[in-house]
C-alpha cells in the first residue's frame, strides 16, 4: 500500500493509531539522547583542537612533525576520556 494511495483521512487514523501504542517518553530520556548524540562531535572537536594545536606549534617551533602527533594523541585522549565520562553519566541515569 502506497501511501499517496490513502486518503488523508486514512492516513491521520494510521497515525493516530500509531502514537497511541507508542511510550511516552520523559525529559530525562530526551536530556539523555542529546547528550549521547554529541558524543561523536566533541570527539572529533578534540582530535581537530589537539592536532591544530600540534601544528601551530610546530610551525612556532621548527619541530615538525613531532609536536603534531603529540597533539593528536593528547586530543585522542582527551576525546576518549570525554566519551568515558558521558557513558559514565548516561549509565547514572
Amino acid at each position: 500500500m502506497i501511501l499517496t494511495e490513502l486518503q488523508p483521512r486514512r492516513i491521520g487514523q494510521l497515525l493516530a493509531a500509531y502514537t497511541r501504542r507508542m511510550a511516552p517518553t520523559s525529559p530525562t530520556t530526551w536530556q539523555l539522547i542529546g547528550q549521547l548524540s554529541t558524543v561523536g562531535m566533541s570527539f572529533v572537536f578534540a582530535l581537530v583542537l589537539g592536532f591544530g594545536g600540534g601544528y601551530w606549534l610546530d610551525g612556532l617551533l621548527a619541530t615538525k612533525p613531532w609536536l603534531s602527533f603529540l597533539g593528536f594523541f593528547l586530543g585522542l585522549a582527551a576525546g576518549i576520556l570525554n566519551v568515558y565520562r558521558v557513558m559514565q553519566l548516561a549509565n547514572k541515569k
